[in-house]
This record gives structure tokens, C-alpha cells and sequence, in this order.
């Protein structure tokens, strides 16, 4: 009996506090308190304590069925069925039986029945086991059969042979329906977290699916990225050659013959296939940025015009401007993203015509939104200005849209692939993100999100213009023998005395034999053999002063700080005869204007 107490404790003290856990308690007070009775006989201030034993029965039949319901069982429910039991304790004793058995009768079934019916309001009507719905019918069972058992010890003070019968008949079946529902919860509770653990495992593999393949796509993009940086290299090498010998072999060409025009017809292709390269740098993000704060709106509504010209007159295009924060960029490189958008979406369209909408704003992306972006990994949730531009046309399918950015990939027969790649490496150098939202049939919506400008800061103060017009002795270091060759006869042409190298190393040591002689040097910073950094620092070794002008492919702000400090001027490959011998001139006249200050 006292074993049955304690466990009955340390099972609601120590548990988990189920339902099962205050029933299984209650039945082990209840086999206490019976004992207890049984023995009175040998023992007959037994009953004293049975009376608390068997009050707590049925409250723990009702703090089991609130948890069962998932209510908090308030703390003072066992302790007030204590008290209740006490009080039939000391009833007893004071010789008040009939009292005390009524005072239990009034009480221990209401609240098994009370116990029955949250039971019953708990359990669910639908997709519950048989045992789950016969759970409130055996309570109520139960409370009937204890209006028998206190009645019966009303009229006899003593448990009777058929009492006994009637609970080792009706406890098993009873303490078994709650054992076997209990036990269906509990199966149903772990088979629903076995599926929501096998949701979860889905959900975390497809994202680090989508992870893996977003991965995949940045790496593939920076590949091309760098293919076509290398491959718009080599070609403004290729196409400065064909520029400089075309203007040089048209200004010995008779003005109005053949010859000259043949001449002028190569020089325009070769300046379209300038701005091919140009729009290879973009993608690669490599196109030189003139920074400054940019109101998108303002753009879209100076660009209008030209927008309008260059989409299909069959589009109806519709502007949906609004006020919003600048953005810090190159207001001629968004006006291309713009326009390459715009053309892209009339193309889209087909001949048929369509509709075209323009939009600006401020938005808030989420990092979900940003996770489907295209652009750098290193953009975060936050403010970013918006140029958008959507379409009504057939949208795109799963394949197209991812290949959509790839240079030279296209869908259209007279493409070249190049517009969206632009856009693509455009908005990454300014650090934006591209979102495309699009579905065959449904067309295509391309969001533009460029960071907001920061506060505006006082510019730097515009150079002020140097003399031009000095003639002098120029080292020409590049590995390009053809390079070399066509600026040694545009400079000679305009009257400068030249010396011309294909090495870096070369070029140091001729420097270093006649460095009183050369008044600039016009240097590639990309050389096999020693780059353009390393001269530049061996010339300034020999002599502080020298005139160093940079010849590149990428733009002055991609240069290292430390080359564009000792640099007199940067040249732009493939650069125009004219802008060279004016960058050359300009490094010359610098002495001037130094020695005259």
C-alpha cells in the first residue's frame, strides 16, 4: 500500500505529466486506498487514511483529462482533494460515518463524470482509434460504478464480496482503454513527427539543392565572365591595330577616291567591334563606371524618347514612374540597362505587338527574394532602388530563363546574345542584383534593384586644362608587336620622335640608357614578362619625374590605387589615333606647366 502511495508520487512528480501519467497515479491511490480498506479489521484506523487515498482518485482523473485536452491542470487540484479526503478522515473518526460516505457520494462521481465530459469535449469526432472514442464512455462507466460502491457502503459500512467482483470485473477493461488510447496518441504523435522531421529533411535538401545550383550558376557565370574579359582583350589589341593603320593609311589617301572611303568603311567596322568588346566588358563587369548619384526615375524619363524608338511600333509602352532615393552608378551604363530591357521585351513581344511597362520605386527585398536574384552573393536584405521592365509576351520556360544570361546566347535568328548579358554585368558592377519572374504564357517581369546612393559627398575639383600642342621623345612598351608598330607611325605622324619595345624588361633598360632623352613613356599594364606595375615602379627607380601614360583595357578605376598615383594619364585599349596623341601631348605639356608653377 505505502509503495503504491509513493509510486503514485514520484509518477506525478517526476513524468512528463501526460494523461496516462495522472490516470496510472490515480489507479495506484485507488488500489492504496483500498488495501487500506480491506485490512480495517487488523488495522482500524486504517480507513482514516484510505479517505484522502481514494479522494485523490478522482482528481486525477480530471487533471488527466485536461491535459488530455491540452489545459493547464491548476496546482491546486490534488491538494484540495487531499482536503476533501482529510475532512472525510475526521468525520470518521468523530463517528459521523453516514455523513462522511455522503459527503463522497456528493462529490468523487460528479467529478469522474466531470472528467468524463472534458474527455469527451477533447477527444477529436474524426481519425481517432475505437479506444479514443470509447475513452468518455468508460469514465462515465466509472462514475456510475462508484455511486454503486458508495451506496452500497451507506447501507452495509463494509466492502462486499460483490463489490470486489464488480472492480476486479471492471478495473482491467476500464484502466485498458485508457492504457490502448493513450498508447494510439502516442503512435500518432510520433508518426506525425516522423512526417514532419521527413518534411523538414526535404525542405533542408531542396534548399541545399537550390544552394549547390545557385553555386553552380555563379561559378559558370564567373567563368564567362573571365572568358569574355580575356577574349574583349585580345580583341581591343586586334581592333587598335586595324584602327590606328586604317586612320594612318586614310590620312595618305587621297580625300575623295576609293581608297579613302574603303579606308573610312574599315574604321566604322572596326568601332562597331569596339562596342561589341564594350558590351563583352560590361558582362564581365570590367566596363569603366563614372560614379555619381543617378535619380532612376529622371532617367527612364530622359530616356523615354529613344526608348520608344528603339522598341517594336507595335508595342504599346507604358512609363510608371515614382519618387525615389538616387542610386550611385553610370548614368550612360543604366541608360543601356534600360534600353537593352526594353528592346528585349519588344523582341519578346513578337510582331504581333504587346505591352510593355516601365517602372521605378524604392523596395525592401526579403533574403528569399534576394536568394532567387541573380548577382553577387554579398547583397543583403535592405533598401534598394528598382527599374523594372515587364512584358505580356510568352514568357519564358525553366531552361531559357536559366541560360538567359549567358553572352552569346539567344533565341532570337538575328541575335547576338550580348543585351542581357550587359545588363547582367553592368548591374553587378554596381552592385546590384536582377530578378526575373516569368512563366510560358504569363510573360516576364526583370527587376533591377541597385543599392541606394550614399549621403553626397563634395566632388573632386575638375582638372584644369593643360596646354597641348609639345612635341618629344616617347618609349611605347607593349608585348603586341603590332601594337607597338601602329603607335610608332601615329606618333611619328604627328611629329613626336619614338622608340618602341615588346618587352617590359626591354623597356626598363632602354629607359635606363636614355632617360634623359625620353620625355614620356606610353605603357601597357598587361605583359607577360614584367606587367606594367612592376615597370612603372623601375622607371620611377631611374627617374622620379618620368611621364608615364597607362595603356589599358580595363578602366582607371580597375587599376591598383598605388599604379594610378604615379600614373600621368590611362588611355583606354582599343583608343582612338586622335585621343592617344592628345593623352600624349597632354603628359607632355605637364613638365611645362609643372617647371611654369
Amino acid at each position: 500500500m505505502c509503495a503504491s502511495a509513493v509510486v503514485a508520487a514520484q509518477v506525478v512528480a517526476r513524468s512528463e505529466r501526460t494523461p496516462l501519467t495522472w490516470w496510472l497515479a490515480g489507479w495506484l491511490a485507488a488500489g492504496a486506498a483500498t488495501i487500506l480498506v480491506l485490512v480495517r479489521d487488523e488495522f482500524p484506523h486504517a480507513p482514516l487514511v484510505a479517505y484522502p487515498l481514494g479522494s485523490v482518485f478522482p482528481a486525477l482523473l480530471v487533471a488527466g483529462a485536461l491535459s488530455l485536452g491540452g489545459r493547464r491542470v491548476p496546482r491546486w487540484i490534488v491538494p484540495a482533494a487531499l482536503v476533501h479526503g482529510l475532512l472525510r478522515s475526521a468525520l470518521a473518526a468523530a463517528g459521523e460515518t453516514r455523513l462522511c460516505g455522503a459527503l463522497a457520494l456528493a462529490v468523487e462521481p460528479a467529478a469522474i463524470a466531470a472528467s468524463a465530459w472534458l474527455v469527451w469535449r477533447a477527444t477529436p469526432r474524426a481519425g481517432v482509434s475505437r479506444s479514443e472514442r470509447w475513452l468518455a464512455p468508460s469514465l462515465l462507466l466509472l462514475a456510475g460504478l462508484a455511486v454503486v460502491h458508495l451506496v452500497s457502503m451507506l447501507q452495509t459500512g463494509r466492502v462486499s464480496p460483490g463489490l470486489l467482483a464488480m472492480w476486479v470485473v471492471a478495473v482491467p477493461s476500464l484502466l485498458g482503454v485508457q492504457l490502448h488510447a493513450e498508447w494510439e496518441r502516442g503512435r500518432r504523435r510520433w508518426q506525425s513527427a516522423q512526417e514532419e522531421l521527413e518534411r523538414r529533411v526535404e525542405e533542408r535538401t531542396a534548399a541545399l539543392r537550390e544552394s549547390e545550383r545557385r553555386v553552380f550558376e555563379v561559378q559558370r557565370l564567373e567563368s564567362l565572365a573571365l572568358l569574355s574579359g580575356g577574349v574583349a582583350h585580345d580583341f581591343d589589341n586586334l581592333l587598335l591595330v586595324i584602327l590606328g593603320n586604317s586612320r594612318a593609311a586614310q590620312a595618305e589617301a587621297p580625300t575623295d577616291s576609293a581608297l579613302a572611303g574603303r579606308l573610312a568603311r574599315i574604321g566604322a567596322a572596326a568601332e562597331h567591334g569596339a562596342r561589341l568588346t564594350q558590351q563583352m566588358l560590361a558582362y564581365s563587369g570590367r566596363s569603366p563606371l563614372a560614379r555619381k548619384p543617378i535619380d532612376l526615375s529622371q532617367l527612364a524619363l530622359e530616356t523615354s524618347d529613344l526608348l520608344h524608338a528603339s522598341v517594336s511600333q507595335r508595342c504599346r509602352v507604358e512609363i510608371e514612374l515614382a519618387p525615389c532615393a538616387p542610386a550611385e552608378g553610370d548614368a550612360t551604363q543604366l541608360q543601356q540597362v534600360l534600353l537593352n530591357l526594353a528592346t528585349n521585351a519588344s523582341d519578346a513581344c513578337g510582331a504581333s505587338g504587346g505591352h510593355l511597362v516601365v517602372r521605378t520605386g524604392v523596395c525592401e527585398p526579403s533574403a528569399r527574394d534576394l536568394a532567387d536574384a541573380v548577382g553577387p552573393e554579398s547583397a543583403r536584405p535592405g533598401r534598394y532602388v528598382l527599374l523594372e521592365v515587364s512584358d505580356d509576351g510568352p514568357g519564358m520556360d525553366a531552361a531559357t530563363r536559366q541560360r538567359m544570361f549567358e553572352p552569346f546566347f539567344t533565341t532570337k535568328p538575328s541575335g547576338r546574345g550580348l543585351g542581357l548579358a550587359a545588363v547582367l554585368g553592368i548591374v553587378r558592377a554596381h552592385g546590384g542584383v536582377v530578378r526575373v519572374r516569368t512563366r510560358p504564357g504569363a510573360g516576364t517581369t526583370v527587376s533591377v534593384l541597385l543599392p541606394e546612393a550614399p549621403p553626397a559627398t563634395a566632388g573632386a575639383q575638375a582638372p584644369s586644362p593643360t596646354p597641348v600642342g609639345r612635341r618629344g621623345c616617347v618609349l611605347v612598351i607593349d608585348d603586341q608587336d603590332s601594337v607597338v608598330d601602329v603607335t610608332e607611325c601615329l606618333l611619328r605622324a604627328a611629329g613626336h620622335r619614338v622608340v618602341g619595345c615588346t618587352s617590359g624588361r626591354a623597356g626598363i633598360e632602354i629607359f635606363r640608357e636614355r632617360a634623359d632623352e625620353i620625355d614620356a613613356v606610353l605603357l601597357d599594364l598587361t605583359m607577360p614578362d614584367a606587367d606594367g606595375e612592376q615597370v612603372l615602379e623601375a622607371l620611377r627607380r631611374i627617374r622620379a619625374d618620368v611621364r608615364v601614360v597607362i595603356s589599358t583595357g580595363r578602366d582607371a578605376s580597375f587599376v591598383d590605387e598605388r599604379v594610378r598615383a604615379q600614373a600621368t594619364g590611362f588611355l583606354r585599349k582599343p583608343f582612338d589615333p586622335d585621343a592617344m596623341l592628345a593623352e600624349v601631348e597632354r603628359a607632355l605639356a605637364s613638365e611645362d606647366v609643372a617647371a611654369s608653377g
